[in-house]
């Protein structure tokens, strides 16, 4: 990221913000989630297709899609908790 600032609140969540043009107008939503199978079972059942993602570290896996105006939805599992 070209250029970005991050802040963690209680509860582990966080807010980051990043610039990037291209996405410019849009937002992305990162929702951590205990099992990402049953998460993308979840949305499959809804009709709602997610594209799973590589991650080189393998500490996460994460699965991907986009609402109508195109803003980012990500599902992650942090494996450093034990997910598998």
């Amino acid at each position: 990221m070209a250029s970005a600032a991050e802040w963690h609140l209680a509860a582990g969540g966080s807010i980051q913000l990043s610039e990037d043009a291209d996405r410019a107008g849009r937002s992305t939503v990162n929702l951590g989630v205990d099992d990402l199978d049953a998460a993308l079972a979840n949305a499959a059942g809804r009709g709602i297709a997610l594209e799973e993602m590589e991650i080189p570290s393998g500490m996460f896996r994460v699965a991907t899609t986009a609402d109508p105006e195109g803003n980012l939805v990500v599902f992650s599992q942090d494996l450093r908790r034990g997910g598998a």
